[in-house]
């Protein structure tokens, strides 16, 4: 074995100075030991027609146990262990959609991959919490009930060779909603309930006007339907002058004597069902000259 040594470095040697050499012995770093907490599922409220729909989070912190820093990696993963980027709910057809996203921190950087993230651990910082946020990507109507999906965080250190996990279960409640939306001579609708006057005219036998009603909803929709006046345009004058009408919906007669009800159940989709209103007058013989008006409320409820 040979030693060299630079000049510069051995200029001038004191007398009976001594030079030991050694080899320097291999030095094994000591494995960091971390652990990982629970993993905290928050539910998601989902409202299909909401301005906003829901969101999500999951939640959890790892430990530094032993060792001065450690870097580690966290990858969320499905009931069969594979890499969870997306989280699905409903139809496969037309299914909603979670995009996983995952918050920078103290100690927490955000993988290539949504499903990945590293955190740094030292002494100083030997606790850092990981917080993935979810968000609708894929928005969709699903059938109104609970739906669940299984969820694990996987730690693993780069000298481990076994990976500790934390499984939790999701939950998401899709609410049950359903709505009306009301236009007087077109088929285009703005969101929300609204009302609009149907314009008779000059009021004639067998007159007819057309409206649509369109109906959404994520489960079986019940219809109220109320005349004020059980089916009769009441003059504005006396009040005692009555013209009778008829009323249809999608061809179907509503008995305007009481409170009229009927259910129906649209598909799950944004756009829901359009009904066809159709009112016909009825004998106007006779009646005095005047404004004739009923007001009829179509409740709509899941």
């Amino acid at each position: 074995m040979s030693v060299r040594f630079m000049q510069s470095a051995l200029s001038r040697w004191l007398p009976g100075a001594v030079l030991v050499l050694g080899l320097a012995m291999p030095v094994t770093a000591f494995a960091c030991d971390v652990r990982i907490g629970t993993l905290v599922a928050s539910p998601i409220a989902y409202d299909p027609f909401g301005m906003t729909p829901g969101e999500g989070s999951l939640r959890t912190t790892v430990d530094l146990v032993e060792g001065e820093d450690c870097e580690a990696t966290v990858a969320l993963v499905d009931d069969a262990s594979a890499p969870l980027r997306t989280i699905r709910f409903g139809d496969a057809t037309r299914p909603l959609v979670y995009r996983i996203e995952v918050q920078p921190g103290d100690g927490v950087v955000a993988g290539l991959s949504p499903d990945l993230s590293t955190v740094r651990l030292t002494t100083a910082r030997p606790r850092v919490t990981i917080v993935w946020r979810l968000l609708v990507d894929q928005d969709s109507v699903i059938a109104a009930g609970e739906y669940s999906r299984i969820v694990q965080a996987m730690l693993r250190t780069p000298d481990a060779a076994d990976a500790f996990s934390a499984r939790s279960t999701l939950l998401l409640r899709s609410i049950a909603r359903a709505q009306a939306n009301f236009a007087g001579t077109s088929s285009g609708f703005a969101s929300g309930t609204s009302a609009q006057a149907i314009d008779l005219g000059t009021l004639t036998t067998g007159e007819q006007r057309t409206a649509m009603l369109q109906v959404r909803a994520n489960t079986v929709a019940h219809l109220l339907v109320v005349s004020a006046n059980t089916g009769h345009l009441v003059g504005s004058d006396s009040g005692k002058a009555r013209i009778p009408y008829g009323l249809a919906i999608d061809g179907t007669p509503v008995d305007l004597s009481g409170p009229s009800s009927r259910t129906i159940a649209p598909p799950l989709t944004i756009d829901g069902v359009a009904l066809e209103l159709r009112v016909t007058v009825g004998e106007v013989a006779g009646m005095p000259s005047g404004r004739y008006s009923d007001t009829i409320t179509i409740d709509v409820s899941p």
